[in-house]
């Protein structure tokens, strides 16, 4: 089923840029399908979370200077 993120939140929270994008409306992602974003360069030791549009935690991801090692 398609998944409307429409209003959700994209936080990383990190110590040289806490950063906050908010995913514009009419935002759809398709079946098996992936919504791109881009953040300025992160430092060694981030935290992006996603968020929905009732504020609750989705997903949060660390990162360690290299999204292999995140993962």
């Amino acid at each position: 089923m398609p998944v409307d993120v429409s209003g959700w939140d994209l936080k990383v929270i990190s110590n040289d840029h806490p950063e906050e994008t908010f995913i514009p409306q009419k935002s759809v992602i398709a079946p098996i399908g992936q919504l791109n974003v881009t953040f300025s360069p992160l430092d060694n030791s981030a935290m992006v979370i996603l968020t929905d549009s009732n504020g609750r935690t989705v997903d949060k991801v660390p990162y360690f200077g290299n999204w292999a090692k995140a993962l």
